[in-house]
């Protein structure tokens, strides 16, 4: 009986000779290293003592591809089969590197972390091989023939990230690897990423290269949320990498309805927006109660933060002329007293991006509820402070009573006093996006403070003190 061709998860079709006849013997072997995750090795003969085998590597960058590719070119010469590089053929299969040998019996593919070798009695134009190409080259025409780009620059990334047309068919393959059914593609609110919704049943969300870091925390937070019900984040249905010449990183989530608390807050009451806050409240205290492991963000590191943070923020607000010299002056030194604080206040986990876009809502009857918190690629180990810069400024809108519905549902045995004032205003200009929240917050009337108290009553009101609800014991005594 003849041997059978392997059931193995292979991830190339088989090309078959162009001489095949009885098949005599095969044999299928994988391997793999810590560079080499994934590695193919299978080779057949027939009766007639023709054959063909083939070796598929996927390495973890493009160097390790380039070095094997590179190892198995100096393997032909050293057998006496000469090959020269084939660009009309490279540029045909839209691959990075070809190699053909002179009796076109061995060839050689390079294409992003992938490397693929043919050789033995292969026939280029059958069938199978050119059903082969398909699946390994990159010049994958999408609707439009729009071709999946190459991307090296934030610049070029941020023109192409919310077309559909483009990536498109990037997403319908990512569906159709995770085993989703869908039948249509729209693009979701744009971020730093391309998010793409599927029958508004499904979230894509595929990560620019440049950003693997933003994956990694989003999926490691999705991964410790799971199994609980407080938190209305997405579920997380599906994540990995999207190989099309860049490994783009990608989440599959589920889609939660409603819209975002900016479009909604317009149709609200006061008392509307505090029940929100509220829900919110017991969400983020849920969030920060997450224990710390080892798949989370590591802790920022103040001491070395404030190094380099401090003197940025002085440096920006001379250069815009923001804020008037002396009330500059008189904010570094507040910031360098706010360290104390800092360095040892506890480390929680934090969205770190709660903003206006990020809380979606549903309303029933007059009832609006939180139907999603979403975007967790921003997330933080830091102080419970830094969370509630972009809180107050962005998704609650500088509304003192929101505030004070969502910090008495995160912790009502507390108070807010001037020295947790203090702390919030050092906090906002220490926040990574702090100067340019000013700016949008305060417009032309910066530059009309002239001490730094009218700045803390212009960021952080005096209206929110003397209320029970956030008690922070500062034992280091610095006031303004």
């Amino acid at each position: 009986m003849a041997p059978l061709r392997p059931r193995y998860a292979y991830p190339l079709p088989f090309p078959y000779s162009r001489s095949a006849g009885y098949l005599a013997s095969n044999e299928f072997r994988r391997g793999m290293s810590p560079l080499v995750p994934t590695h193919y090795d299978y080779w057949e003969v027939y009766d007639t003592t023709k054959g063909m085998r083939i070796k598929y590597y996927e390495t973890i960058h493009p160097y390790f591809a380039g070095v094997i590719f590179e190892g198995l070119s100096h393997e032909l010469s050293r057998r006496n089969k000469p090959a020269s590089t084939e660009d009309d053929l490279s540029t045909l299969w839209g691959v990075d590197r070809l190699l053909l040998t002179q009796d076109r019996d061995a060839i050689v593919i390079l294409r992003g972390k992938r490397v693929l070798f043919l050789e033995g009695d292969v026939d280029l134009s059958a069938a199978q091989t050119r059903k082969l190409k398909k699946r390994f080259s990159t010049n994958k025409k999408i609707r439009g023939n729009i071709m999946l780009p190459r991307l090296t620059t934030l610049a070029e990334w941020c023109r192409v990230f919310t077309n559909v047309d483009i990536w498109h068919q990037a997403v319908a393959n990512i569906l159709a690897t995770e085993g989703l059914k869908f039948t249509a593609v729209t693009a979701g609110f744009p971020g730093c990423n391309a998010v793409f919704l599927a029958d508004q049943a499904y979230v894509v969300k595929i990560f620019a290269p440049m950003f693997e870091a933003d994956y990694t925390k989003e999926l490691a937070v999705y991964k410790s949320l799971s199994g609980q019900s407080t938190v209305a984040a997405p579920t997380l249905l599906a994540h990995g990498h999207y190989n099309d010449g860049n490994s783009w990183p990608y989440l599959v989530t589920t889609f939660c309805p409603g819209v975002a608390i900016r479009d909604a807050r317009p149709e609200m009451t006061p008392q509307q927006i505090q029940a929100v806050a509220e829900q919110l409240g017991k969400m983020i205290r849920t969030l920060h109660r997450i224990p710390i492991n080892a798949n989370l963000p590591a802790p920022l590191t103040w001491d070395n933060y404030f190094k380099g943070r401090i003197p940025a923020v002085i440096s920006a607000l001379h250069e815009k002329t923001l804020l008037a010299p002396e009330v500059t002056e008189a904010l570094e030194e507040h910031l360098h007293n706010a360290q104390t604080f800092f360095l040892t206040a506890e480390a929680l986990l934090v969205h770190a991006d709660l903003t206006e876009d990020h809380l979606l809502l549903t309303n029933d009857h007059e009832q609006w509820s939180i139907s999603g918190l979403i975007d967790f690629a921003d997330i933080e180990v830091a102080p419970r402070e830094y969370e509630w810069i972009p809180l107050w400024f962005g998704l609650i809108d500088c509304n003192p009573d929101a505030l004070l519905s969502f910090m008495r549902s995160y912790d009502g045995d507390q108070v807010l006093d001037e020295q947790w004032r203090d702390r919030m205003l050092a906090m906002t200009f220490l926040h990574r996006y702090g100067v340019p929240i000013v700016a949008s917050a305060l417009g032309e009337k910066a530059k009309a403070l002239r001490t730094l108290k009218d700045l803390k009553e212009a960021l952080w009101p005096s209206t929110l003190l003397s209320i029970k609800c956030l008690n922070i014991t500062n034992k280091t005594g610095w006031l303004i």
